[in-house]
């Protein structure tokens, strides 16, 4: 704990209980986090509107991502590309502005490439009701849920994903 209070707080001695340091620390990483901001500015008057147009000043930052420590699967394969080319063709044909969801249904199967390996076989996309936009999807009222998961289970197929 004599670390962390010289290293994070950037203090040589401090004489607060442990539990008080952590609660610091955690509302500062709160803090940290609610300042971050991965939206695109839509009101950037140097060019013209999104999607038309977008530029450095009102691209959202990258963000970077670490690998998980747990895999859930080494391999994800798609079987039917005519239902991923036309998830795809539907965002590409709205200039990427519109955000979309989708359950993967497919099975897990051994991995011969690693060792106690998992790989995801994905046969098909349902697509439920939705209305996307620029920054996310709502999901509305779908008429045939779990009627979509009795049809996958007969198929021999489970949601695997989204």
């Amino acid at each position: 704990m004599n670390f962390l209070r010289k290293k994070v707080l950037n203090v040589k001695t401090i004489q607060l209980m442990p539990n008080v340091i952590i609660v610091f620390l955690l509302q500062k990483l709160l803090f940290v986090l609610n300042q971050l901001n991965y939206k695109m500015n839509l009101e950037c008057k140097k060019h013209l509107p999104f999607p038309k147009a977008m530029c450095n000043m009102c691209m959202p930052s990258a963000a970077i991502i670490n690998s998980q420590p747990y895999r859930h699967v080494d391999y994800a394969e798609f079987m039917g590309s005519k239902e991923i080319s036309r998830f795809i063709d539907i965002w590409v044909s709205k200039s990427f502005s519109e955000q979309r969801f989708g359950w993967l249904y497919g099975y897990y199967a051994e991995d011969p490439n690693y060792k106690g390996g998992v790989r995801a076989i994905i046969e098909t996309i349902y697509e439920p009701p939705q209305k996307g936009y620029i920054q996310g999807f709502e999901l509305l009222e779908d008429p045939f849920d779990g009627k979509i998961d009795q049809l996958a289970e007969f198929l021999g197929l489970e949601r695997i994903g989204w």
